[in-house]
């Protein structure tokens, strides 16, 4: 596949459909084997459609909460992933909702345009969304089986934290990974993009 141009923006409600379209292609693909087959058949985009279109309407303007949905567009205007992130919502940082902690919910790429820089970007996008939030660290759920967790450490992530949840039905381990310094991680990956320009 060729390299494919692509930019970041703040998602919009009229974005829900094509979010929920990479949602379940995100899912079905990355969580095959892992979750129920059942489940992952069953899923709908647009069942995700009216869950992410209720979100979006109700995310608040950048920079006054840690609440973020962001979108990586091609240049036809196509939605080929997105991330989103808000309030922390378990006690690693010392409970629910603490100043300054943020939680990375969501960072999901089209199967289709996998090892494009997408991912990346978007993560990099949500750290310094979160930044101008005033959060300082924040951590981000993978399923422990998940095949991407070298994505995570590349990014600067570490393995910290670790629980037990369960989905429909199944009971399965959680790990969390931590960026304790986000002012500083953005300062960094900005240097390294002004060295490389």
């Amino acid at each position: 596949m060729s390299e494919v141009r692509y930019s970041i923006h703040a998602a919009v409600p009229q974005d829900a459909k094509a979010i929920a379209d990479v949602h379940v292609a995100a899912w079905q693909d990355t969580y095959a084997g892992i979750l129920p087959t059942r489940y992952l058949t069953r899923m709908s985009a647009r069942h995700y459609t009216g869950q992410w279109h209720h979100r979006l309407c109700r995310t608040s303007s950048p920079g006054k909460t840690s609440q973020a949905v962001l979108v990586a567009k091609d240049e036809d205007g196509r939605v080929l992933g997105y991330g989103s992130s808000g309030p922390c919502r378990d006690d690693y940082f010392g409970g629910p909702g603490q100043l300054g902690a943020a939680e990375v919910h969501t960072l999901y790429v089209h199967p289709d345009y996998i090892d494009q820089g997408i991912g990346r970007a978007l993560l990099t996008h949500v750290f310094r969304y979160l930044v101008e939030a005033k959060c300082d660290r924040a951590i981000l759920w993978a399923l422990a089986d998940n095949p991407n967790h070298f994505f995570y450490r590349a990014m600067g992530g570490t393995l910290q934290a670790e629980r037990n949840s369960h989905y429909w039905g199944r009971s399965l381990w959680e790990v969390g990974y931590v960026w304790p310094n986000l002012s500083m991680w953005v300062a960094a990956a900005q240097s390294v993009r002004s060295t490389s320009e």
